[in-house]
């Protein structure tokens, strides 16, 4: 089952809204094939893997073992529990069932159906944590949402100025522009954007990333009442297509780069949960939501919030300012980056209803 997951990971930024997911067969203690789900449209892992095999292929004494429950629905691709029992595979591992609604369930039991032994809910909790972005689309119908924020040692994440405050060193850059490059968005307040001007790009020195053009995430800025400033010179700073969500007007035009900005309609007395149901209808599997405080703090009240980030600099300290969001859990995770301490939470999902 690890096998599997290290294989489901080789498929990150190309599956689009489908999970990761990775397979192996194996045969007398030994793996004898491989597969993993390599992009959006592409073969499933579990048909990627016998697609490569001879038809001759004889699967008596072979288990075929895959993080997540085989499909049994045609989408993009057949269901896999189809090419499984067709090749008359006489046993299945299932890391976690698929909380898909059109899945939950089905594809295990139609292997059961047709005789073939079905083991579940081994590692679930790794493997629901490589696909945990996936499981909450597929319960809460919304996209995935991170909250992240940077704040000095005295819990501050901007000054009362309107000169922009940078809080974070050279490595919690880095690290953030990496987080940048594995959402489909990232979204400001309209204050962050007027303050701060923000290119919201990713600059990952160490890749072969050549430019931010490579990495096509949406920005997204919240603007309810359309007081931002959107003249050319200020939407070229950003390199991506921009979306500004506001209570006013509906179009869509193109920046002198050619990039597309669009003017989206918010629903009158809107909620967070609408706002990310409405992304996710529109592709947008995870958003990173950057600032600033008010849209934070109103974010974070929402409940709507599956992972917390904070680049807190053990430095700098500067006495009052915008109080960094009130934060009730402790922090899973910390790692020192130069001088800033990185917290991570991430919201548990429970394993229970997947096994």
């Amino acid at each position: 089952m690890r096998k599997c997951l290290h294989l489901a990971e080789k498929g990150e930024h190309f599956v689009g809204l489908n999970p990761l997911v990775g397979s192996v067969l194996v045969k007398d203690g030994e793996i004898i094939a491989e597969g993993y789900h390599a992009g959006y449209g592409l073969p499933h892992a579990e048909r990627d893997l016998l697609q490569k095999l001879p038809d001759s292929m004889d699967y008596s004494g072979c288990t075929l073992v895959v993080n997540l429950e085989p499909c049994n629905h045609f989408g993009k691709t057949p269901p896999c529990t189809n090419i499984i029992i067709s090749k008359q595979i006489p046993q299945v591992v299932i890391g976690a069932l698929d909380p898909n609604p059109l899945v939950s369930g089905k594809g295990r039991e139609r292997l059961l159906a047709h005789g073939i032994k079905v083991v579940t809910g081994v590692l679930p909790e790794d493997c629901i944590q490589l696909n945990r972005q996936f499981y909450t689309r597929m319960i809460h119908q919304r996209s995935y949402c991170i909250a992240k924020w940077a704040a000095t040692t005295d819990g501050y994440i901007g000054n009362q100025s309107s000169q922009r405050l940078i809080i974070s060193g050279e490595e919690a850059q880095q690290h953030l522009h990496v987080l940048r490059s594995r959402v489909d968005a990232i979204l400001v307040g309209v204050n962050t954007w007027e303050k701060d001007k923000p290119r919201l790009d990713s600059r990952i020195l160490d890749s072969d990333v050549e430019s931010s053009e490579s990495w096509n995430s949406i920005r997204i800025i919240l603007d309810p009442n359309l007081r931002g400033n959107y003249s050319s010179e200020s939407i070229d700073r950003v390199f991506s297509p921009i979306w500004i969500l506001n209570g006013e007007i509906e179009e869509t035009k193109k920046s002198e780069r050619g990039n597309d900005v669009k003017f989206i309609k918010l629903p009158e007395n809107w909620i967070w949960k609408e706002l990310l149901s409405m992304l996710y209808q529109n592709n947008i599997g995870s958003v990173l939501v950057e600032g600033g405080s008010t849209t934070l703090k109103e974010l974070i009240a929402s409940g709507c919030v599956d992972e917390y980030i904070e680049y807190r600099n053990t430095a700098l300290r500067i006495g009052g300012g915008l109080e960094a969001p009130d934060f009730p859990n402790d922090w899973q995770q910390q790692q020192l980056l130069g001088r800033d301490l990185l917290r991570v939470y991430k919201v548990p999902i429970s394993s229970d209803l997947y096994q």
